[in-house]
């Protein structure tokens, strides 16, 4: 009876590890998603110019980077 209920627990255990996992996975490709989106939008909407530093778009970019 004793080993069932270390079997079940050890298996449940590994379910909640595999789900964390699965989750943190999840949690970094829409990270990642997002970023790339953001970045599309800012090159979009601003038409950056990279040979200038100082541009506005870039200091934007910067910060969405920095929030992400």
């Amino acid at each position: 009876m004793i080993t069932i209920l270390l079997n079940v627990l050890i298996a449940f255990a590994i379910f909640l590890l595999v789900m964390f996992a699965v989750v943190i996975v999840f949690a970094f490709v829409k990270t990642i998603k997002t970023k790339k989106e953001a970045n599309k939008i800012i090159n979009k909407t601003f038409n950056i110019d990279s040979s200038n530093p100082n541009d506005l778009a870039n200091m934007i970019r910067k910060k969405i980077d920095e929030d992400l």
